[in-house]
């Protein structure tokens, strides 16, 4: 009698720890690598197996990849704190620039471009008399593209966009004045325009060459949810952009701002990216999670839960195959091909 209760307190056990694994949609565990601080910020070298995290220690991280295999290949200490967007990767070139949040003395370079190689300084300049929020390189890496404030009157009235020679931080065309400061920006070299996300909820487009004004629009932020768009990405063809922020998740037109389809959310979309074929999107939120969203059926699925108020920040990386999340300490290794099988995740209501 007492090993038929032993053996039916057993089996009820099991079957409580297996809905509890299916209830929490538990994956096989990831790779992962730890660092000194917390992770604020993560960007992957387009062409090469290459990519950078800063920490709330102000560190900048370079790390290495092989599959999943990610080792790290050097360090920088930086002297001032960064916040939104401020790292990235050269298209082609072995460079990487950073830029410091902090509104700094004049002396003090904002905008630092490193060799992507050594951590060796390139560059380096004061750019804004403000903030710098976010960097990017224009498509065809002959530019450097900085966002920030010019410091002279309130936030929301002084964003600016500044452009600059990548080896010599020489600005290379007049400043682009914004009504507020933007906090992402991305570009795509087969259309030749890029976008910026501010801090306001709005993305504005522009011709990349003459700077004209292609479109732009504002996202309906959810209620109760911080305004701000965090998170932009152009697809292969750079017809449609992806906005992350706190508006959810939302695919727009490139040249109309015409919503092509849209994932509403009650908490912060910290970042999204399109997946290999384009059809499917790959984002977190601190309620869902992370989570994939095909566009070709309309569905969205839970790849994995995360406590509330997580911080995950992704970036797909074609070349090895994996996306790279950054939660907390550590990045996380998942292959894009066990994101695009729909019977291996938890749809969401």
């Amino acid at each position: 009698m007492l090993r038929s209760y032993t053996y039916l307190i057993s089996a009820g056990l099991a079957a409580l720890f297996a809905f509890f694994l299916w209830n929490m949609n538990v994956q096989p565990p990831m790779d992962k690598v730890l660092v000194a601080g917390v992770i604020k910020a993560i960007a992957m070298e387009p062409h090469r197996s290459i990519g950078a995290v800063l920490t709330w220690k102000r560190e900048l991280c370079v790390f290495r990849i092989n599959g999943t295999d990610v080792t790290v290949a050097f360090t920088h200490k930086l002297l001032h704190p960064s916040y939104f967007q401020p790292v990235a990767f050269h298209i082609s070139e072995p460079l990487l620039a950073v830029c410091l949040f902090e509104v700094l003395p004049v002396e003090d370079p904002n905008i630092i471009v490193l060799s992507s190689n050594d951590g060796s300084v390139v560059a380096q300049a004061h750019g804004h008399e403000g903030m710098v929020a976010a960097v990017k390189f224009s498509s065809d890496g002959q530019e450097l593209i900085t966002s920030g404030t010019n410091g002279k009157v309130e936030l929301e009235e002084q964003g600016e966009l500044r452009f600059w020679d990548p080896q010599t931080l020489k600005e290379s065309r007049t400043a682009l004045p914004l009504r507020a400061m933007a906090e992402c920006i991305s570009v795509t070299s087969v259309a030749h325009v890029f976008a910026v996300g501010d801090c306001l909820g709005s993305v504005h487009v522009w011709d990349e060459q003459s700077l004209r004004p292609i479109t732009s629009w504002k996202e309906q932020q959810s209620s109760g949810v911080s305004a701000g768009i965090k998170s932009l990405q152009f697809n292969r063809d750079g017809t449609n952009v992806l906005c992350a922020g706190g508006h959810g998740i939302s695919l727009r037109d490139a040249r109309s701002g015409a919503i092509l389809a849209s994932h509403r959310s009650a908490s912060m979309c910290f970042s999204g990216a399109f997946l290999d074929s384009g059809e499917q999107l790959v984002a977190f939120t601190d309620e869902t999670g992370l989570f994939v969203w095909n566009l070709a059926i309309g569905e969205s699925t839970r790849v994995r839960r995360f406590p509330p108020d997580t911080n995950g920040l992704l970036e797909v990386n074609s070349r090895s195959g994996y996306v790279y999340l950054a939660v907390g300490k550590r990045i996380e290794t998942i292959p894009v091909q066990s994101l695009t099988k729909q019977s291996s995740v938890q749809r969401l209501p």
